[in-house]
């Protein structure tokens, strides 16, 4: 599979997805921020070798359409990060899938007996129906000072700044890399939430200061933001990772957000990263091995 380059086409993992990336400067996120379904279908088709057309949608369709108005699943998403949430949402899946066996047999068929299938389309309607039912419960602000509390975890990791050292107050490489490393770990991992502005206190301390010193204002911290992730994490991933600048109690809180890969994601093609607690750690050798052939 090796279709021509175009601006608006990316190796996604999975398959290629025909989008603009994180354009909007503003958002940092795609379009309408959430994998359309038709894009699920032809990651499918790439992934797996299969033919299901547009009109096979409908079957997704249905599923998304019942997760949407379950009362529970509205409830989670409220105060769940998105990797609990998807832990959660895979515990149902099942259910959605059979009560629609007789409307596609062979899409069906292919979910119960394939699990590898099944992880993709699961996984990729959890992140979307995640983003849909988060916005229309919470505001950002809320969603992240319900974060806090918890503490990092796996899925949750808390830094001050995305490149200044507060201490000398300079600009440092390796504080951005630390950031880099945790996204890739997310990625690697289960998924989860970095939020930039907030001390290891769970203070909210905000990012004014490298922006002002560093960056004039947030278009600009965005877009070095995101030329960070093209030349650390990859362009294959954007469709994973969403990010922005939020108001929490009057200060800017970067919050990114990533889904779960399902393909192995190397920081600058060499180095790769897991979550362990609350922890990154890098794998080599014989555990990364192991580790990929059991995660992917």
């Amino acid at each position: 599979m090796k279709p021509p380059p175009r601006r608006d086409r990316c190796k996604a993992p999975g398959g290629w997805l025909d989008h603009k990336g994180p354009g909007d400067v503003g958002t940092g996120q795609t379009g309408d921020d959430e994998i359309p379904l038709s894009e699920l279908i032809d990651i499918l088709n790439e992934r797996f070798g299969t033919d299901f057309t547009e009109a096979d949608q409908l079957f997704f369709d249905q599923i998304e359409a019942e997760a949407k108005d379950d009362d529970k699943l509205r409830q989670a998403a409220k105060v769940n990060s998105m990797a609990d949430f998807l832990d959660i949402f895979k515990k149902m899946f099942e259910g959605l899938v059979i009560d629609r066996m007789e409307g596609n047999e062979d899409i069906f068929g292919r979910l119960m007996g394939d699990p590898d299938f099944r992880d993709l389309a699961q996984d990729s309607l959890g992140q979307k129906l995640y983003k849909t039912l988060a916005k229309e419960n919470l505001s950002e602000e809320d969603q992240i000072k319900l974060l806090i509390p918890k503490g990092e975890l796996k899925n949750l990791e808390f830094k001050e700044t995305f490149s200044l050292d507060v201490k000398k107050g300079t600009k440092e490489k390796y504080i951005e890399r630390s950031a880099m490393k945790t996204i890739g770990a997310f990625l690697n991992s289960g998924g989860g939430d970095l939020l930039i502005g907030i001390n290891d206190n769970g203070e909210v301390t905000g990012v004014e200061e490298e922006i002002t010193k560093f960056y004039k204002n947030g278009d600009k911290f965005l877009l070095n933001f995101k030329n960070h992730i093209k030349s650390k994490v990859g362009e294959a991933f954007y469709p994973l990772i969403d990010y922005k600048l939020v108001q929490v109690d009057g200060k800017n809180v970067m919050r990114v957000s990533c889904g779960m890969a399902n393909t192995p994601c190397f920081l600058e093609d060499t180095e790769f990263y897991v979550r362990s607690g609350p922890s990154t750690d890098m794998l080599v050798g014989k555990k990364q091995h192991e580790y990929i052939k059991e995660r992917f």
